[in-house]
């Protein structure tokens, strides 16, 4: 491996060791803010909601996708109104008459 390319496996591997704690516990904050809004939330707003970075909270609702916790519903205008993007919410919420 290339010197450069060595350097950058080696930081991209110590930010991820560095973050590692921290997973759980912010995928639980995004999950929880998608849980409480009845409509869904968008990457835009799970990352208003929380506080957290927008591609955190992206990288977070894919993880909570892929574990089944999350699904998307949907698609609406995001807040510049440019483009449709996705809606996330938790499976009870999607089927109609369900209640949480």
């Amino acid at each position: 491996m290339k010197k450069g390319k060595r350097i950058t496996h080696d930081t991209r591997e110590a930010g991820l060791q560095a973050i590692l704690p921290y997973v759980g516990d912010i995928e639980e904050k995004v999950f929880e803010a998608v849980r409480i809004h009845h409509a869904g939330l968008t990457a835009e707003e799970v990352s208003e909601a929380t506080g957290i970075s927008l591609n955190n909270s992206r990288s977070r609702l894919t993880e909570l996708t892929l574990d089944g916790r999350l699904i998307v519903i949907g698609k609406r205008l995001n807040k510049a109104e440019t483009r449709r993007v996705a809606v996330w919410a938790t499976p009870l919420r999607a089927r109609p008459g369900a209640s949480q």
